[in-house]
Parts: C-alpha cells; sequence; structure tokens
C-alpha cells in the first residue's frame, strides 16, 4: 500500500499535526507501508500531482480544498482526519450537543461584524465564510473522516459517527519507574507551546505570583507574539527570579527538561482538540497540570490534574500539591506513561489508519 500523507504546516512548525505527521509516517514504514508526506503550504502543486499519482489512497489532515479537487480528479480516494475544530465558534465555548444545521447557522451567526467594526474586520467576514465553504468541501469529497479525540468528533456535529483515530506518541528508551533524585532543584514547572493568548501562559504567570514565596521556578519552551508582553508581565507581577524562558528548543531537549521537571503545565485558553505537549509529558513519567478545555482531560487521562478554565488560583492550587507532594506528582506521572502506552501507542495507531485505508480502497 502507498500513503500520501497531507498536512498544511510548515516542516519545522511547533504543531501537533506535525508531530503526529512524523510519528504516523514511521509508525507506517515499521509496517512495511510505502510512505509520503507533502506539505500543501510550500509544496508546489506539481508535486502534490506527482505524489497524488504515486499514492494508492490520500490521507488528509486540512481542509485544503483544491488539494482534495485534485485528489478525485485523478481518482484518489480520501481519508480525512480533524486536528482542529471544524467550526470557529466552538473554539472557546463549553461544549454541547447540537444537529449539524443549528451548529452550521450558530457559525454564521458568529461570523457577522458589530456596526463599529472597521472595514478590514468587516471584510474579514467574507473569509471566514470561505473558509467554512472549504472546509466543507473537502468534508464533502473525503471518503472517510476520522478525528483526533472524542470531543473533536463530537464538537464536529456531523450526522454520522467520526472514529477517533489517536495520536500515536514516540516510545521512549526509559523504562525504569522515574524516582525524586531524577528531579531537578529547585523542582521546576515546565510550559511548552507557542506564546500567545490561546496557550495561556500568562495564566501560569499569574499562579507563579500566588506562590512566589516557595521554592521553585518555571522553565518556559517555546516563541510566539507574546513574548515582550510576558517578559514585561514577569516584571510587573515580580517574579523575575522564577521564570526563565528557553526559546525554542529540538524536541530532544525539550524532553529532557519534561523529564526532569516536577510536572508539566498546559493552561490553554481554547478547546484544544488533542494537546500533544501532555502525551509527551507523560511518555516521560511526568505529571501534566491541564485546564479543563476541549480534549486535553481525555489525552491526560486519569492521573492528570485538571483546573478550571482561567482559573489561576485553581492552577496555583494544583503546583501547591505537587510541591508539598512530590512523590504523589512523579507516582502520577508514571500512571500517565502506563495510560498513553496502552492508549497511544505508534503500533495501534498504525493498525487503524492502514485498517481504515484498506476498507476504502476496497470499497466500490
Amino acid at each position: 500500500m502507498k500513503i500520501l500523507i497531507q498536512h498544511h504546516n510548515s516542516p519545522n512548525q511547533i504543531s501537533g499535526v506535525v508531530t503526529y505527521v512524523n510519528n504516523i509516517k514511521n509508525a507506517l514504514q515499521r509496517k512495511k507501508v510505502k510512505v509520503r508526506v507533502i506539505s500543501s503550504k510550500i509544496d508546489s502543486v506539481k508535486k502534490w500531482i506527482d505524489n497524488m499519482r504515486w499514492a494508492d489512497i490520500v490521507h488528509m489532515n486540512s481542509g485544503r480544498t483544491t488539494f482534495a479537487v485534485l485528489c478525485r480528479l485523478l481518482g484518489k480516494k480520501i481519508v480525512v482526519k480533524y486536528n482542529y475544530p471544524f467550526f470557529v465558534s466552538t473554539i472557546f465555548e463549553s461544549y454541547k450537543k447540537t444537529s449539524l444545521a443549528k451548529r452550521v447557522y450558530k457559525e454564521l451567526l458568529s461570523y457577522l461584524p458589530k456596526s463599529n467594526y472597521s472595514l478590514k474586520w468587516k471584510l474579514y467576514s467574507f473569509v471566514l465564510t470561505a473558509e467554512l465553504i472549504g472546509r466543507t468541501a473537502t468534508a464533502v469529497l473525503a471518503s472517510k473522516h476520522l478525528s483526533c479525540s472524542r470531543y473533536t468528533s463530537k464538537s464536529l456535529s456531523f450526522p454520522f459517527n467520526v472514529p477517533v483515530a489517536y495520536y500515536p506518541i514516540q516510545k521512549t528508551r526509559i523504562n525504569k519507574p522515574k524516582i525524586l533524585k531524577e528531579l531537578k532543584k529547585p523542582y521546576t514547572f515546565v510550559f511548552v507551546g507557542r506564546l500567545d493568548y490561546f496557550k495561556g501562559a500568562d495564566i501560569l504567570l499569574k499562579s507563579t505570583k500566588i506562590l512566589k514565596n516557595r521554592n521553585f521556578k518555571v522553565l518556559i519552551i517555546g516563541d510566539g507574539k507574546d513574548m515582550d508582553k510576558l517578559k514585561k508581565q514577569i516584571i510587573k507581577l515580580g517574579i523575575a527570579k522564577k521564570i526563565e524562558f528557553l526559546g525554542r528548543l529540538p524536541n530532544k531537549e525539550v524532553l529532557k527538561h519534561v523529564k526532569h521537571s516536577l510536572a508539566i503545565v498546559v493552561p490553554s485558553r481554547w478547546n484544544e482538540p488533542a494537546g500533544y505537549v501532555s502525551l509527551e509529558a507523560s511518555s516521560v513519567q511526568t505529571c501534566s497540570i491541564i485546564s479543563n478545555m476541549g480534549g486535553l482531560p481525555e489525552v491526560g487521562g486519569p492521573s492528570a490534574l485538571v483546573f478550571k478554565n482561567e482559573d489561576a488560583r485553581g492552577l496555583a492550587k494544583y503546583m501547591k500539591y505537587c510541591l508539598k507532594n512530590p512523590s504523589e506528582a512523579i507516582k502520577r506521572g508514571r500512571q500517565a506513561k502506563e495510560y498513553v502506552t496502552k492508549m497511544f501507542s505508534p503500533e495501534k495507531a498504525a493498525e487503524q489508519l492502514i485498517g481504515v485505508c484498506r476498507e476504502v480502497i476496497n470499497k466500490k
């Protein structure tokens, strides 16, 4: 079988989708499946077509309509996976079951500009509408639909079941149980991700302020447009000695810092479809403290510490709990490793995708 995997990201971008694509590619190749990966964002249309002709089936990871149309014109069937919210209106709201018609109606209402908007933002409503039409067209052209979490599957509101295909997480060579003496002193909490409003690093800084008299440090790994704003916030909160910005690091170095931290903190404001960073923390037996948004609790598993969205005091409570009970944090990290090994293995993900692709290819 020859599978072409498409995504719409830069190959070196910090993205759960890019991590997923790399991991599933490696897992498929271990199963002796021929795989090629293409970025519809940076690769030429000629390269699209050449690879489509080569493939038996195409696995899409974005709603790129022109790519989907070309696939079907060349007679290629598509398995599309939803790694992001299909409807923009679901990004921040709590999930409520609703029909597809009502969901589309609510989505279109959310695009309507207010009377005090500038012309630029009024015109942006047309852009949002065009993007929705594009995503819908890709969904119609697809032969099979998958989602990255139960939350994402439900939020689609499609009139048919969308199976969950969990992200695979690479196996680590860490087989011995993690112990306290492996942790960095003073104990550290680590944030990994883009530095923007959606990821909520500022919430972690507020929690650090609440606990400033305790002995710990916070490592912030990543970059983004809010870097300068966060540095100013640190000065304002008087916590400069508690925070260390490490910038963007290779994945191997990120995991090393996560492994030696007391816990990873994922304070996202938006409904993360399936936060990869929590999975990676679990793979190195590190406890996760996560916001109750989207697929994060699902991915974090039963051992994760879950706080209410934007609740800096709730986050501080769990950070304090870990500081007072480091052995319990270690125990939760071990339990998390067991959970992801069972639920998110590369072999399981590869076998599922191969089965789906065979089903689609053989279906008349």
